[in-house]
């Protein structure tokens, strides 16, 4: 594949335009699609790679980065394609591409998470405020994410674990299933659903410890 700063360019244009969620118009499969690829080098075959790809990459990205770093997610997004055009051939089939993918996508994001300033980033409260929510009124754990306590939650999630809280925020805040986050962070079902539990348990607890000592 191709190098230097106006390949970069392109590449980075590719992605910023390509839409999200579009459907595709090849009956390849991935697999297929990346061997095509590889094999004939066409960048149509990329562009439609993205369309099908930018979306997840994305939620992973902002689920790792957390609310309020949208931007930085963006960022994320055009460096892994790029470094996906440029060693694409070095895929050898033998995990799925969308394994292959998101373990970019996450050493991508990690690395972003290092950087001094992601480390000390403070969200505001008007950012975790306007912060959707498919928690439902009727869970015990969860009932202050619809209600007055919301921010404190939000605050409380910010300093989980990275595993529970990549997980809570992927099905909280992005609105992954339980068997799409699983895909993304390369675990089984049940352990992701086993994260979900650990994550709002201790959330419950540090809030009724925290309105226990504003009582």
């Amino acid at each position: 594949m191709g190098d230097g700063g106006v390949l970069i360019d392109r590449l980075i244009q590719v992605v910023t335009t390509a839409g999200r969620g579009l459907g595709s118009p090849s009956t390849l499969d991935n697999g297929s699609l990346v061997r095509e690829l590889v094999r004939s080098g066409d960048d149509d075959l990329f562009q439609l790679l993205v369309q099908r790809c930018r979306d997840r990459v994305f939620r992973l990205a902002a689920s790792m980065l957390g609310p309020g770093n949208e931007a930085e997610a963006e960022d994320v997004v055009q460096e892994v394609f790029v470094l996906v055009y440029r060693k694409i051939d070095t895929f050898h089939h033998d995990s799925d591409f969308s394994t292959w993918l998101f373990r970019i996508t996450r050493n991508r994001a990690i690395d972003r998470l290092r950087t001094a300033r992601m480390r000390h980033h403070h969200v505001g409260d008007e950012v975790l405020r306007s912060m959707p929510s498919r928690g439902k009124i009727g869970d015990p754990e969860l009932a202050a994410l619809a209600g007055e306590r919301r921010t404190a939650v939000l605050q409380h999630v910010q300093r989980l674990p990275d595993q529970q809280r990549t997980v809570v925020y992927l099905y909280y805040w992005i609105g992954s299933g339980v068997a799409d986050i699983a895909e993304l962070l390369e675990m089984n079902v049940q352990t992701v659903k086993s994260h979900l539990h650990r994550a709002r348990r201790r959330l419950a607890l540090e809030l009724e410890a925290e309105g226990s000592s504003h009582a």
